[in-house]
């Protein structure tokens, strides 16, 4: 029932919040502890940060007056908790720390054919090389981290000008067993960000996903690692 409604809206994510008690809808406005599941068009995942976020902002506008919300998901308890104003939600998600991958290991070669696939397939071959590549097993997440080959053209130009693979050659390519998501990352030089990226996830019905929370869970602690040092 819940994946037929997904594949209806045809969406990224539909996410569905239920009440623990069963209350019913009065629930929505005095309880402070939901169920909350997020559905692609083909399946269930196991996070989803702006639907997490959305379903937040929904249950505070129908008066709800906590000021934390705990969800209970198959990645835990996660927590959105709002601002004293109540201009903001801020989310308080799992850590996904992915390891570099290294010439040396065994899935290294089938990992980088797996990159190079997908960059060709944008049309990104030309305009990006591969700097480094970084695999989560948990989440199956695969960070291909990039910049641009012209000095001339700026990383996020190079990002922005890649095409959305075909959904069809990447499945053929890859079953899923490894990798289920695949973020094209760059350096936010020039830019007011620390890196730009762009998430494609044709395994879980998503071309490309246009904003995906998900998927920093495990870039922030890469970034945090393989760019800042650790700190």
């Amino acid at each position: 029932m819940l994946t037929t409604i997904a594949e209806e809206n045809n969406l990224s994510e539909t996410c569905f919040v239920a009440t623990r008690a069963g209350g019913g809808n009065d629930s929505f406005k005095h309880d402070s502890s939901f169920d909350l599941r997020w559905f692609t068009p083909t399946n269930e995942v196991a996070l989803c940060g702006h639907g997490t976020l959305a379903a937040a902002r929904s249950i505070f506008e129908v008066g709800n007056q906590h000021e934390s919300l705990i969800f209970h998901t198959l990645s835990g308890e996660l927590v959105a908790s709002r601002s004293d104003d109540g201009n903001e939600i801020s989310l308080d998600f799992p850590l996904n720390v992915p390891r570099v991958v290294e010439s040396e290991d065994s899935d290294y070669q089938m990992i980088r054919d797996l990159a190079d696939f997908v960059l060709q397939l944008t049309e990104g071959a030309c305009s990006l090389e591969i700097i480094r590549l970084a695999h989560c097993k948990t989440t199956k997440k695969l960070i291909v981290h990039t910049r641009s080959i012209d000095d001339s053209v700026s990383n996020l130009e190079a990002l922005e000008s890649l095409r959305v693979p075909s959904p069809d050659l990447v499945l053929k390519f890859h079953s899923g067993t490894v990798v289920t998501g695949v973020t094209i990352l760059v350096g936010g030089h020039g830019t007011p960000y620390d890196f730009c990226s762009r998430y494609f996830s044709p395994w879980n019905g998503i071309p490309e996903d246009p904003v995906n929370g998900s998927s920093h869970t495990v870039l922030a602690p890469y970034w945090i690692n393989a760019e800042l040092g650790g700190k």
